[in-house]
Parts: structure tokens; C-alpha cells; sequence
């Protein structure tokens, strides 16, 4: 129940203020590379940009990457219902495929229109792309999905080349591999989450031992396989038994604190925490997926007058204060 309690709290009320970001009025192009642009921007942002790029495609139809940025922009529009999203995707890759057909960014726009299966599409997206930094992580979460270990290798080493995983995104990731017991399976969605993590271990060799898996909403995880916590309130709200191990829950786990504790005492590399600050326009999102974890330890160490419970206070309070939400957090530890 304490576990629950805890779960429902930080996720149900923190969830909402996580992104408060002013909407853009600008082009916002997006690049894969920017593996935490998901998360960019507040709820109207995906609607706003999608509409502008409409607007673009209608001024430069023959420009390849203003339909690749309205497709995505309006897949990541949550405020249309599934439908009518699905039916505006369909209609833009058709659009596109009298534009742009001989093009790369026309590839990638099949792929995902095929629900990111078609492997002819996505190769042929590799092969005519002058910029493959836009296609290397599809690339990388399609090869994760189906198991292409090779192919894992190939692209993330590949992608690891143009583009360097950054000292901040490497010890967060490093952190959500930590979060897991050997030989774990841990589900993940999205660029933001699967490419670095599939980085960290094929380019840096960091928890190899670790399968990494696509969650989607048919997925039911088996007890002791684990979820990103970056999955979100609205995936991890489905599994309110899951329990808290770092930057991960474990599902099927019992309420006990113990895997949360040697994760955060003898696994995680926090200096970063204290002496860094995230960049970009998700850094508020990566600091909130510590505090979860850094709360129920901390008040592990209070009902056990542990003298470890000052040093996770401060960290508890560094880390909201970067978060912006000093104010809520401090309601939950007083």
C-alpha cells in the first residue's frame, strides 16, 4: 500500500506540470538525433507545429523535409482523436508520395505509416538518405523490435559516429541500466529511451547482459521484467504493483525497498546530479524520473533513523529544484 500510495502520488499530480514550456510559433524541425524531443514543448505544441508544416508542404511541396516534419509532428498530436489521426497520416503520406516519392524522408514516412515494420521501406530510407542521422534511430528501434542483433550493432555504432551521445544523456542511461538486475528485461518506447539505451550497450558495452524490449499497449510484461519510467504516468498508472528500482519498475515486486536501495547505494553514478545541469527542452522530465525512486528511499532511511537520509534529502532537494517543483516535493518530504 505505502508503494502504491507513493506511485500514485508523484505520477497523477507531478505528470501534469512536467512540460509548462510556452507553445512554439516557429518552425520546429525535428531530428531524430534529438532523442528527448518527444517531450518537447507543452500539450499544444505537436497541433501548432504540425499545422505550420501543413503550411509549408503547401508553399515547397517538393521539399522532402516539411512533409516528414508534418507527419511526425501530427503523429505526436495527442489532442486528435485516433480516427481522425490515423486518417490525416494516411492522407499526408499519400500527399507526400506525389511530391517526394524519389526521396528518402518518403521512405521513412512509408516505414512509419506501416507502423514501423516495413524493413523495405526503412532500407531503402537508409540507402538514398544524405543526412542518416534522421534515419539511424528508427533504424535502431526497428532492429531492437525484431531482434537484429547484427544489424544493432551496425547502426548504433554507426549512428554513435555522427552523433555522440552527450555526458548527461550517458550517466542517465547509464543510471536506468543500473536500475535493473542481471540479465533483466527492460521495455522501453520511443527514440528517447531505446536508442541511447541500445547505444550504452553496443558502442560502450554498459549492461550487456540486459534485453532490451519495444513496450507498446498489447505488451503485458512478466513479473521481474521491468519498465522504463520514462514510459509516463499514463503506461505506469496500468501497473500500480510495479515497484520502483531506480529510473526502472519491476513488475510483480513486492513492496519491499530492498533492489531500490542497492540500486541507488551501490550502482548509480549520481555526481552528475549535484555538479552538472540537463540540457534542452526535457531536462525537467529526466530529473522528475529520480524522484520517485529518491523519495521512497528517503523514507525508508527516516522510519530507520538511518543517517543516510540527510545526504538524500539534499539530493531529493537539488534534483526537484531543477525539476521546478520544489514547492510539490517539499509537501511530500516534510
Amino acid at each position: 500500500m505505502y508503494m502504491r500510495y507513493i506511485f500514485l502520488i508523484m505520477w497523477l499530480t507531478l505528470s501534469c506540470s512536467a512540460l509548462a514550456q510556452s507553445p512554439a510559433t516557429s518552425f520546429r524541425r525535428l531530428n531524430a538525433t534529438e532523442v528527448k524531443m518527444p517531450d518537447a514543448g507543452s500539450r499544444d505544441l505537436a497541433a501548432i507545429q504540425a499545422s505550420s508544416w501543413k503550411l509549408y508542404t503547401e508553399a515547397e511541396p517538393a521539399f522532402a523535409p516539411a512533409w516528414l516534419n508534418y507527419y511526425i509532428w501530427t503523429e505526436r498530436d495527442t489532442q486528435a482523436g485516433l480516427g481522425e489521426k490515423k486518417a490525416a497520416l494516411s492522407r499526408i503520406a499519400g500527399e507526400a508520395g506525389i511530391h517526394i516519392r524519389d526521396e528518402a524522408e518518403y521512405q521513412l514516412i512509408r516505414f512509419l505509416e506501416s507502423g514501423q515494420r516495413d524493413s523495405v521501406a526503412l532500407h531503402s530510407a537508409l540507402e538514398r538518405a544524405t543526412d542518416k542521422q534522421t534515419v539511424y534511430p528508427y533504424a535502431i528501434r526497428f532492429a531492437v523490435a525484431t531482434g537484429a542483433q547484427r544489424q544493432l550493432k551496425e547502426w548504433t555504432k554507426a549512428f554513435s559516429g555522427l552523433s555522440p551521445i552527450d555526458p548527461y544523456d550517458y550517466a542517465y542511461h547509464h543510471n536506468v541500466l543500473m536500475s535493473a538486475d542481471s540479465h533483466a528485461t527492460v521495455y522501453a518506447a520511443g527514440l528517447h529511451d531505446l536508442v541511447p539505451l541500445a547505444v550504452m550497450q553496443h558502442v560502450y558495452g554498459i549492461r550487456t547482459d540486459i534485453r532490451l524490449a519495444c513496450y507498446d499497449s498489447l505488451v503485458m510484461p512478466n513479473a521481474g521484467e521491468y519498465l522504463c519510467v520514462s514510459l509516463g504516468a499514463d503506461i505506469l498508472a496500468k501497473f500500480p504493483a510495479a515497484s520502483f528500482t531506480g529510473l526502472l519498475v519491476r513488475m510483480g515486486a513486492s513492496a519491499s525497498t530492498g533492489e531500490l536501495r542497492r540500486h541507488f547505494e551501490k550502482d548509480f553514478d549520481l555526481q552528475f546530479l549535484h555538479n552538472g545541469t540537463y540540457q534542452g527542452a526535457s531536462a525537467a522530465r529526466l530529473y522528475k524520473n529520480y524522484l520517485p525512486g529518491l523519495i521512497l528511499l528517503y523514507k525508508q532511511y527516516i522510519q530507520e533513523n538511518n543517517e543516510k537520509a540527510t545526504g538524500i534529502r539534499s539530493i531529493i532537494t537539488t534534483v526537484a529544484f531543477k525539476a521546478g517543483v520544489s514547492a510539490e516535493i517539499n509537501k511530500l518530504i516534510e
